[in-house]
């Protein structure tokens, strides 16, 4: 049996839409969304579904709870550095 050309690309475009279209279907959510607010007065940072937050900057402090909004500041003239936030994926 003998197929043509015409066949085989049009059986090759038949698959690659197949394929295409269940991996689209699969397409995930994210676990989780955070929000960051910057303004000169400060940072806010608020999980708004799917995780905990804890502020590690020197390590994580095994007493802290976690939280699912914070905000930091500096004060002074000189502009802050940059923190560092611990997370958590809730289940």
């Amino acid at each position: 049996m003998k197929f043509s050309n015409l066949r085989v690309m049009l059986i090759a475009a038949l698959l690659l839409l197949a394929g295409w279209t269940v991996g689209k279907a699969q397409t995930s959510a994210p676990d989780f969304e955070i929000v960051v607010t910057a303004s000169s007065t400060g940072t806010a940072v608020k999980c708004v579904r799917g995780c905990n937050l804890s502020w590690a900057e020197r390590g994580l402090n095994p007493h802290a709870k976690a939280i699912s909004e914070f905000e930091y500041s500096c004060k002074g003239g000189s502009p802050c550095s940059s923190g560092t936030i611990g997370g958590w994926l809730l289940k």
